[in-house]
Order: structure tokens, then sequence, then C-alpha cells
């Protein structure tokens, strides 16, 4: 279902779908943010908050630092330094900010 649609139709019944993917959640999330729909953002980010891993975890962690989607940020960040050696191993850690690594060393 496109992004827009879901946005319309949770503001005017309050309901969410059931996201398709994490990839979906995240276009939701970043619309709902643009939007100033927090309830919405906050459902977002609890779905997500249940499939960090991993392989998604630097992504999760890029995209909540930009969308300003705390709680998704504080557990990512926290995942990823409990698997700081695996996490500075992957190619995706290239992709953060100066700030988000300069975080993630000095937390561990």
């Amino acid at each position: 279902m496109p992004t827009f649609k879901i946005l319309l139709e949770f503001i005017y019944t309050d309901n969410l779908v059931k996201f398709g993917d994490p990839e979906e959640a995240i276009e939701i999330l970043v619309a709902a943010n643009k939007y100033g729909l927090e309830r919405l953002k906050r459902l977002c980010e609890k779905h997500l908050v249940e499939v960090v891993d991993i392989d998604n975890v630097l992504q999760l962690l890029i995209m909540s630092d930009m969308h300003q989607a705390i709680e998704l940020r504080r557990m990512c960040m926290n995942y990823a330094l409990t698997h700081f050696d695996i996490i500075t191993k992957k190619e995706e850690i290239n992709q953060l900010s100066k700030s988000l690594l300069l975080e993630l060393i000095q937390n561990k």
C-alpha cells in the first residue's frame, strides 16, 4: 500500500495496517516525522525496534538519527554496542555520520 494512503487512513481511522516489511515501516516513519504525526511515528518505531538485527542495525541507526526517532535510535545504539566487534567490520559502518561514529566509539 502506498505510504501516503497509509498516512491518510491513519489520520482518519487512527488504525494502522500491518507492515509488510521493515522498509515499509521506515517509509511510513519518515513520512510521519515529516508531517508531525507523532503517534504514527511511535508505532513505526515500536515495530522497527522488534526487527533490529545485525544486518539492519546500522541502517536503522542512521535513519532514526535523521528523523528524530529517539526510542529506535537508543535501541539501535545499544544493539550496536552489544555487537560492537561484528558491527565495526561491516561495510555500512562507513555510512555513519561522524557524530554517530564518535558516540558509538565513546560509549564502547
